[in-house]
């Protein structure tokens, strides 16, 4: 790395510097700053890379850091103080001590304390052990002196994590020891040094960049920046700002306090920065009003080249600009140094851009002072320069043109001596000229525009501008202009400066400096908006008038100019329009709202604004219809779509707002909502509310909801859903709350829970359903869904009652998680060990006991379901739970199912840590539950291969080194291992055999036993006993004797016969017994509810025939319609009767059978077969009536009942179709609803239905039942739909031809009138049908048509008709269709309908709304609707009678012109019809003439009044399209948009002339044609065919005619406008038609002159043959050459041009001086081509004055004073004095308008060359009169404004005529003259001007405007004559409040006297008290009268 070792002080230049730089130079401002090198430092050996530049400088001292480099210089670069190279890079450096002391941090961690004077290095500390790397090690160091201890420092040190605090650095004691060279005291002083070190981890991570130390009051702050997104640079802090730059080159502002950003200037790339407070000049403090600056470095893109610029504060505008080398920082000084530094790298080759530098150089900026800056640009002859620079810095300019004509001077002495040539001389002389003009026009300026300006004198600024306006116009340039308006002060009030702007100034820059407009609108923009600030109490109003002023009118913009100020003069448009605006919304609306906000809104936006600004709802509806309402019709907003958006607007706004707990705006939501009237849009707004309003509902949203719930009609549907919704979404609120509580814990409570929590499901379910469009809504339902369900499941299996806020924490989840598992585990232990000794749990003990048991896996299963737990993770936990207590056997099942059936990650995390815990186990010796031969090392190692196989990627080397070790393991064990048996021994046991004979011993026992079974009535036991007990014995006794032979052997005969014998006793006991059992036993089982029929069947074999029948028949006869008993009682005798082969007794049974069957089946549907029970088949019909009653029956059934009992199948078809249909009406209407038995409840007609069309097939023929049914349909009530339908449907399945009835044709209506609600009362048609056919009134008759008036169409229209609505005629349509009646006849109705009940009620409406002639939706609306039905009219004369007739019921306006144009084109569609006959054909020509009139006169009158051009005298004019077009051309708004400035809107006359001319079919051509003919030519009845010279106008606002033709063409294209105007320029006569008038010169001129208004440049050009630039002049020959003419002096546009103009001057005057128009003529001659004769001029003024020509001469006499060779001739002056005197010859109150001009003008004039007045008129009197004669006129125009200006003329008069050099001498004259005069205009003019100006001083309160002057004494004998005691007390408390005490005391006298006068008395001084000024003020309290 180079060491930066040679350095090189250079000289200083006096106004350069020595360049040093490599790079391009490019600098801005040059003459602001003066540039010197000082320094030159380079490197002995070869540069790298470019250095790192540090540098600062205080009081006595500079030093520069390059790299390890380190110079220290003094503070002006002169002397070198020290220079060392350290290890390392310095990142920090400081000095202190006044220089004697450094400080300096290196990289590698060193920190060096050097003592300057001797070069010596005190103290090296290593702070930093281990240094980042290249990055820098020490980031900031700051030295602070201690104000309390004079030399001792405190040294902060910032480094990335903390900052080291160094104290007790006590400097001034080191200095005194070094130079005593007290080694000992030194050494003290450094142990005393203290280092702590504060870490900044604790507050942040970023790291540490910078740091800045200031002032709080008396606090000491050290503000540290930190690396959050970008890194903190530089940070510097002035009073309560600071300055920030960061890593990315971004500048930004904040407040210290709060530390908010205030400004940011992310455009700039800066590198480094310092602000400066160095004195500037005059100027740039005025600018920027203030003397803060700051320098920067910026970086430029992508180059090598950076830019130093300085810049004001805080505008951040460039004043100074500098390119330097890339490699540059700035020299770091106080802010308050006269100079500023810079350091700079140098390349050797400029021209390489990758090279290092070679060299760097120290700059000094010192600002140069303008006045020797000004000397050396004079001294160098560079005049052009010095002149802007003296503009510039406001020096002296004359000083430049004084120095610039003494050099001229010179040159022409030379020149004179030398014998340059004449060129050269006349070129000097021409320049010696001008440069004098100068000197004279520089010091009119600068009065003008500088001092009284600058000095708020705008009354005489405005006086010295009027009088040196001509000099001033001749050198006005755009800095000329800036300069005045730069000079304006800011708190000028508007309303003088638009005065002056209004009447000189705009039109002096208008006139002199087109091209200045750019400026003057710019500027008139600013200003206006800054009024907005400085004068808000009259805002917007001034800035309108003010912003007005720059606005041109459309005379003084040509096409042809090309002036670049478009955008300026637009956006000044722009503003004045919003200024309108806001206007309007201030004085209509009330609404005020600041311009800037104004302009980001729209008109919607101020719609919201104003009804954002209404605080209480109630006022909501007042503000609507007087602001909002009037607001929407101005701007044709849709009234309903805004109040709807803001609503929504209003919603958005406030319900995300965090304070929604106040819901005020719920409240003005509906109070808008209430102003609405489109039903549709109240709506969707009704909906945006519900959505929108805070839950639960306010009573205002209630309310609101209530109403419109009650409401029918579709969209309604909408807020029943969105209302269903709003419940369930409180009852979910409610639920939660509910659910919430934990207080408590009873049963009944718990209950009270589990309801809640059912419903919430149903009830989320539902809302789910209805939110399912709306995604974020239906996501949050689900998971409420999910979580209610969850915790229903949990209560009612689990008797868990979770809260819902602890269902949503995981962490309770899991702890009831893990409380369940225990109580299962206790529970699996519990029943493990039942039945042993101890019940000790084998898992855990219960936490708290209470916890309800699941028993098994399944439940836990649902219940980690529930709890939001996978069941893998239930068994994960399951499986290691079971590990923890030893129970290896049921983990590893757990575990095996896991691997099979979770084949994831998760499960090989469990099935590894469950390995690892068997090895802990196992290593721990923890007692286990295994399995017998398991071998439980080879379980481990397979765990773990499991785990190996699925889990994680993180968890993989774990796994493989669990399944390495315990391989091992099973291998050692293995080895190990000894062989056990285990099994278990069973003992053998066998029973003695034991053999006896007990046959005889049973009898008796048994016996015994047999009677107390029966005595006990356990029959069927004692069956059971007697028959097992006789089979053992038979088999006994069989068994022993098998074989006699055998039976001999072992037993002897008599034994034998004793068995035989006991064997028959037992027998016949037996059977006697079984009798006894078997009859009791029968009934027994016959008596039961359900009957044993096979048991019964085998105790009926065990009795005699007769005596079962006996006991079933009587069973039967006593059972009472239990007809299953019977059923079964019977089905054992038939079968009994089957075995004994009984026919005839079968056949009862059977029959029994049947109807017990029928019993149970109807029995079933709740009818009783009793009445016909075991009776006649012929008997079974009675029945058939209960049957078709009963709803539950079906055709089946009955079919089956009648084949059972053969009864005829058609008649109870009959029977049972008459008796469901015929009778059911009257059973519904007749039905007692206290009445609960089912039976007697009407079917339904859908059962009805069903059950008749499922039998009908059946009937054998239905052309009976159809007859029936065809004459009893019209009996039925007309509105029962329901069972007219059933009816309907049976004919059409009965499928017979029925020729009474349509059944097609009435099924169809049935249909439409079942989907149609009636919406107007019965008729009483209706009624009258009711008694006629005998039915009683039915309620459905509200809401449904009658079926029977419909079908007999007798009255079909008297009940269709009311129905009509635009709702109802779909159906009404498909009715009457069905029906076949006239279609044309309903939409007749139905337009009719439409237009009675809703057109005409909104046109009336809109009227007196003051609506009506423009477009509006909800008519439009209707009448589109009514427009579709009549266009569905078949009949075109129908159609277009129908239209008519409902046209002429409306009033006037746009809904009528529409109408009327839709009957048009309906009569149009009328006769095309071909087959129209001519009688209507002759009614349709007749129609159509008539309603063509009347639509165009409609549609004029409607376009009129829309155009606000409805003046009677042009609505009369309606039936004459032609004349009245002609008539709007002429309108008068068409001259007034000319001659006002822009800005105000005037009627659209192009708009209505096009829409009249369209709708009349006018040829709008011919009419422009005759207007042309009329405007150009001066033709018509009321002109004088012969156009005279007054017509030969020079200036088009001087005719209205002329702005007609430009406001006429500008409607057609540019080249149209063209090719009518331009033959007229050639032609001889009128070219446009063929009888037009002869062309003069005069014509062609007119035509000229509107050409020029609308063809831009290269059209004329094209169409003159001339350049651009010399139009104007070509159009003053044509005015001449047309003047001429008319004096009957025939001359061409050529021969003009080539004419002598004095011959031509002195011709006319000599042949035609007798003549008013020829001496105007010479006139204009002589001023335009410059001729100034004075014979003539003198004689020329004479004529003028004598034909009274005072406008013109009033022009021609201001041109002429620019010439003052004229000045001499003796009628001047003569001519200027009756010039100003003559308006007053005339003058007449009330003035007219040309007389207000006229004196205008006059008082212009005489302001302008009061001086010229005055030099040329000696006599004092002479000015006096013109002085006040003007004052008189001016009161007399304008008398509030008149009186105004007289005053300050008159002020201004006393206080700065006299300073006049040509006023001087009769300056002592001036109040006698003044006063003669004044007496003399007094009495000529009877108007007392003091008098006027001294009441308007007092009425204004503007007495300081006379204080301390001899006029003041006049005022006061004004206020205390005039008696107003109010202007007294003004007058005495403005006296007090200036300390005029005595002034005060003399006026409260004299009031006094003078009251007391009137009073008739007389006071002397005596009489008065010592303190009259205490009795006034008393007297003004009441206290004194």
């Amino acid at each position: 790395m180079a060491l930066w070792s040679e350095v090189e002080l250079l000289t200083n230049e006096d106004t350069n510097t020595v360049r040093f730089d490599g790079v391009s130079r490019e600098e801005n401002s040059s003459g602001l700053y003066q540039v010197d090198t000082l320094v030159k430092v380079s490197s002995a050996n070869e540069v790298q890379a470019d250095p790192n530049l540090t540098s600062s400088s205080g009081s006595n001292w500079s030093f520069i850091v390059a790299d390890r480099t380190v110079i220290l210089f003094d503070q002006s670069y002169q002397s070198i103080l020290l220079l060392l190279n350290f290890e390392t890079d310095v990142d920090a450096i400081d000095v202190c001590l006044k220089g004697k002391f450094l400080v300096v941090c290196e990289r590698n961690g060193n920190l060096h304390l050097i003592y300057v004077p001797q070069k010596r290095i005190l103290l090296t500390r290593a702070l930093v052990e281990k240094p980042n790397g290249d990055k820098k090690t020490y980031c900031y160091l700051i030295m602070d002196e201690d104000k309390a201890s004079s030399g001792m420092y405190h040294m902060f040190l910032l480094i990335k994590d903390g900052f080291f605090h160094i104290t007790n650095l006590s400097l001034a004691k080191i200095e005194s020891a070094i130079e005593k060279m007290d080694v000992g005291a030194l050494k003290e002083l450094q142990s005393l040094i203290k280092i702590d070190f504060y870490s900044t981890k604790d507050y942040h991570e970023e790291g540490c960049s910078t740091a800045v130390m200031f002032s709080l009051g008396h606090e000491v702050h050290l503000m540290i920046g930190v690396s959050v997104y970008q890194c903190v640079r530089k940070m510097v802090v002035v009073d309560n700002l600071l300055y920030i730059l960061d890593t990315e080159d971004v500048l930004s502002l904040w407040d210290l306090h709060f530390l908010v950003m205030i400004h940011c200037w992310p455009e700039l790339a800066v590198h480094d920065f310092q602000l400066t407070a160095e004195c500037g000049s005059a100027s740039m403090v005025a600018q920027d009003k203030g003397s803060m600056k700051m320098i920067m470095l910026t970086k430029q893109d992508n180059s090598q080249i950076s830019s130093l610029q300085i810049r004001f504060l805080p505008s951040m505008t460039v004043c100074y600009s500098l390119d330097v080398s890339f490699v540059s920082c700035l020299v770091h000084t106080k802010i308050n140094m006269d100079a500023f530094y810079l350091v700079e790298g140098i390349c050797e080759n400029p021209e390489s851009r990758r090279e290092p530098v070679a060299s760097v150089v120290v700059r000094s900026f010192t600002e140069a002072l303008p006045e020797n800056r000004l000397s050396r640009l004079l001294h160098k002859h560079m005049f052009e320069e010095a002149e802007k620079f003296a503009i510039t810095f406001e020096l002296d300019l004359e000083l430049v043109y004084k120095v610039k004509l003494d050099f001229v001077l010179e040159q022409l002495a030379s020149a004179s001596v030398g014998g340059y040539g004449e060129d050269v001389w006349s070129e000097l002389v021409e320049e010696a000229k001008t440069n004098l003009m100068k000197i004279t026009v520089s010091i009119i300026t600068v009065l003008s525009s500088s001092c009284q300006l600058r000095e708020g004198d705008m009354k005489g600024a405005q006086l010295l501008w009027l009088r040196y306006e001509g000099q001033i116009a001749t050198k006005f340039s755009e800095s000329s202009l800036e300069a005045i308006l730069s000079a304006i002060p800011e708190d000028l009030p508007s309303q003088d400066l638009c005065l002056w702007f209004k009447t000189v100034f705009v039109p002096f820059v208008r006139r002199v400096l087109p091209q200045g407009q750019r400026i003057l609108a710019k500027w008139l923009e600013q200003k206006a908006r800054n009024l907005e600030l400085t004068e808000k109490r009259a805002w917007p109003q001034n800035g309108l008038d003010l912003a007005v002023l720059g606005l041109p009118s459309l005379w003084t913009w040509m096409k042809s100019d090309n002036s670049n100020c478009v955008e300026e003069v637009e956006n000044l448009k722009s503003l004045v329009s919003n200024l309108r605006q806001l206007l309007d919304l201030h004085q209509k609306y009330n609404c005020s709202l600041s311009l800037s906000v104004f302009e980001k809104k729209t008109v919607w936006s101020v719609a919201f604004f104003m009804l954002d600004k209404v605080a209480a709802p109630e006022l909501i509806a007042a503000t609507v219809e007087n602001s909002i309402r009037p607001y929407t019709e101005e701007h044709k907003i849709p009234f309903d779509e805004l109040l709807l958006q803001y609503i929504k607007d209003l919603l958005e706004r406030c319900s995300s707002q965090t304070t929604t707990l106040f819901t005020e705006w719920e409240a003005k939501a509906v109070a808008v909502l209430g102003c609405m009237t489109d039903t549709d849009l109240m709506v969707d707004a009704v909906l945006e509310i519900m959505q929108k309003a805070v839950v639960p509902w306010s009573n205002v949203v209630e309310k609101l909801v209530q109403q419109y719930l009650e409401m029918d009609g579709p969209k309604y549907d909408y807020i029943i859903v969105s209302f269903n919704g709003y419940q369930a979404l409180r009852l979910t609120s409610w639920a939660r709350m509910q659910l919430e509580d934990k207080e408590h814990i009873s049963d009944e409570h718990k209950k009270h829970q589990m309801v809640i929590a059912q419903v919430m499901v149903e009830t989320l379910k539902y809302l789910h359903i209805i939110q399912k469009h709306d995604a974020l809504k239906s996501v949050e339902c689900e998971n409420n869904l999910i979580m209610f369900k969850a915790i229903a499941h949990l209560q009612e299996d689990f008797d868990i009652f979770f809260t819902p806020s602890n269902y949503e924490d995981p962490n309770i989840r899991k702890q009831i998680q893990e409380h369940h598992i225990t109580a299962y585990e206790n529970t699996r232990g519990r029943r493990s060990c039942k039945g042993k000794a101890t019940t000790t749990p084998v898992v855990a003990n219960d936490p708290d006991g209470k916890t309800k048991t699941i028993s098994t896996e399944a439940g836990l299963r649902r219940l980690g379901r529930q709890l939001q737990r996978t069941e893998q993770e239930l068994w994960s936990d399951l499986a290691l739970r079971a590990l923890k207590v030893g129970k290896v056997d049921k983990a590893l099942k757990i575990l095996s199912e896991l691997y099979e059936h979770h084949y994831n990650s998760s499960t090989g995390k469990v099935l590894f840590t469950a390995a690892k815990m068997l090895c802990h186990m196992l290593e721990a010796d923890v007692p286990m539950v295994l399995p017998d031969g398991m071998d439980l090392p080879a379980v481990i190692h397979d765990l773990a291969c499991q785990a190996i196989t699925v889990c994680h990627s993180d968890l993989l080397l774990d796994c493989l080194e669990l399944c390495k070790c315990t391989r091992f393991a099973m291998d050692v064990y293995h080895q190990c291992q000894l062989s056990d048996n285990y099994g278990f021994i069973v003992k053998d046991l066998t029973p003695e055999a034991e053999s006896s004979n007990y046959l005889r011993p049973l009898f008796g026992p048994l016996a015994n036993m047999l009677q107390m079974l029966q005595e006990c009535s356990q029959l069927e036991l004692a069956l059971r006993v007697l028959v097992n007990a006789y089979g053992s014995c038979l088999q006994h006794v069989t068994s022993n004797v098998m074989d006699i032979k055998l039976s001999l052997q072992l037993y002897d005969a008599q034994e034998l016969k004793k068995y035989n014998l006991c064997l028959n006793d037992h027998r016949k006991t037996t059977t006697s017994t079984l009798n006894a059992v078997a009859v009791p036993l029968l009934n027994k089982v016959l008596n039961w509810r359900v009957v044993d029929c096979d048991l019964a069947i085998g105790l009926c074999t065990l009795l005699s025939k007769a005596e079962v029948f006996k006991i079933l028949w009587k069973v039967i006869d006593n059972t009472w319609q239990n007809y299953d008993k019977i059923l079964a009682v019977a089905r054992i005798g038939a079968n009994l009767c089957s075995l004994y082969n009984e026919a005839e007794e079968q056949r009862r049974f059977l029959s029994v059978i049947t109807d017990a069957e029928w019993g149970i089946k109807l029995g079933k549907l709740e009818i009783s077969i009793q009445p016909v029970f075991r009776q006649r088949s012929e008997m079974k019909s009675t029945l058939i009536p209960v049957l078709v009653k009963n709803k539950r029956i079906t055709p089946d059934i009955i079919l089956q009942y009648c084949s059972t009992y053969d009864l005829d199948h058609d008649s109870v078809i009959n029977q049972y179709i008459t008796t469901l249909l015929l009778l059911q009406e009257d059973e519904e209407g007749a039905g007692d609803p206290a009445v609960g038995q089912e039976e007697a409840q009407p079917l339904s007609h859908t059962d009805t239905l069903d059950r008749v069309l499922q039998i009908i097939p059946m009937l054998r023929n239905t052309s009976k039942l159809t007859d029936n049914l065809c004459a009893a349909i019209f009996k039925l009530s007309p509105y029962n739909y329901e069972r007219i339908e059933v009816v309907l449907k049976i004919i059409q399945a009965a499928d017979e031809n029925v020729t009474s009835l349509s059944v097609g044709q009435a099924m169809g209506l049935l249909q439409h009138l079942k989907s149609y609600t009636r919406v107007s009362p019965p008729t009483d048609v209706e009624n009258t049908h009711l008694l006629e056919t005998g039915l009683l009134p039915n309620p459905l008759s509200s809401s449904r048509l009658p079926f029977h008036l419909l079908m007999q169409t007798k009255h079909y229209w008297k009940i269709i008709c009311p129905e009509l609505s635009e709702e109802t005629f779909p159906t009404l349509l498909l009715i009457s269709k069905l029906m076949k009646v006239s279609l044309d006849k309903l939409y007749m109705s139905a337009a009719n309908h439409v237009f009675e009940k809703k057109m005409k009620p909104l046109i009336l409406e809109q009227r007196k709304m003051g609506q009506g002639h423009c477009q509006n939706k909800e008519t439009f609306k209707v009448a589109k609707t009514m427009m579709k039905y009549i266009k569905c009219i078949q009949s075109p004369e129908w159609a277009a009678a129908t239209a008519h007739k409902i046209t002429q019921e409306l009033p006037p306006g746009y809904e009528k012109t529409q109408s009327l144009r839709f009957c048009l084109a309906l009569g149009d569609t009328w006769l095309k019809d071909p087959h129209l006959d001519e009688a209507a054909r002759a009614r349709g020509d007749t129609f159509l003439s008539k309603l063509k009139l009347q639509f165009q006169r409609s549609a004029t009158e409607n376009t009129l009044i829309s155009s606000q051009l409805n003046s009677p005298e042009l609505m009369k004019l309606s039936g004459l399209p032609g004349r009245l077009i002609m008539a709007l051309y002429e309108h008068s708004s068409v001259e007034q948009r000319y001659k006002e400035s822009g800005g105000q809107t005037y009627p659209d006359i192009h708009g209505a002339v096009k829409e009249i001319a369209t709708v009349n079919n006018v040829d709008l051509l011919k009419i422009r044609t005759m207007l042309l003919e009329k405007w150009i030519c001066k033709t018509g009845p009321a002109v004088v065919k012969d156009i005279g010279y007054s017509d030969c106008v020079s200036n088009i606002e001087e005719d209205p005619d002329l702005m007609r033709v430009v406001y006429m063409l500008q409607s057609c294209s540019m080249q149209d406008a063209v090719r009518h105007l331009s033959p007229i320029l050639t032609a001889e006569t009128w070219p446009l038609s063929t009888s037009g008038p002869r062309l003069t010169f005069c014509h062609r001129t007119r035509a000229l002159l509107c050409l020029v208004r609308l063809a831009d440049a290269p059209i004329l050009e094209a169409q003159l043959q001339i350049p651009i630039t010399k139009i104007p002049y070509y159009l003053k020959c044509y005015i001449f050459v047309s003047q001429l003419e008319a004096l009957n002096i025939p001359y061409t546009v050529q021969s003009f041009l080539s004419s002598p103009k004095e011959g031509l001057v002195k011709g006319l005057w000599k042949n035609h001086s007798h003549e008013p128009q020829a001496v105007r003529l010479v006139a204009d001659l002589c001023l335009e081509y410059q001729i100034y004769d004075p014979q003539l001029w003198n004689s020329l003024l004479q004529k003028l004055l004598g034909f009274n020509l005072i406008s013109h001469l009033q022009k021609v006499l201001e041109a002429i004073v620019a010439v003052p060779a004229l000045w001499e001739i003796s009628s001047f002056s003569r001519t200027w004095r009756s010039m100003i005197l003559a308006p007053f010859v005339s003058a007449s109150v009330p003035l007219s308008p040309d007389q207000q001009a006229m004196l205008y003008r006059t008082f212009v004039l005489l302001l302008k060359y009061a001086s010229l007045t005055f030099s040329y008129n000696h006599q004092t009197d002479s000015f006096m009169d013109f002085l006040c004669f003007n004052r008189v006129a001016y009161c007399i125009v304008l008398p509030k404004q008149g009186v105004v200006l007289l005053q300050e003329w008159y002020k201004y008069w006393l206080e700065h005529l006299i300073s006049v050099p040509q006023c001087s001498q009769i300056s002592s004259e001036n109040d006698q003259g003044m006063q003669g005069c004044c007496s003399r205009c007094m009495q000529a003019s009877r108007v007392p001007v003091r008098e006027t100006v001294l009441t308007f001083i007092s009425q204004n309160g503007q007495h300081q405007k006379l204080l301390k002057t001899k006029h003041f004494s006049h005022l006061k004998q004004l206020i205390v004559s005039s008696g107003q005691p109010n202007q007294v007390k003004d007058l005495v408390d403005y006296l007090i409040s200036q300390n005029c005490h005595d002034d005060a005391e003399s006026l409260a006298r004299e009031y006094i006297k003078h009251r007391e006068r009137q009073r008739g008395k007389t006071l002397t001084n005596g009489s008065l008290s010592s303190s009259c000024l205490k009795d006034f003020l008393n007297m003004q309290h009441g206290v004194l009268r």
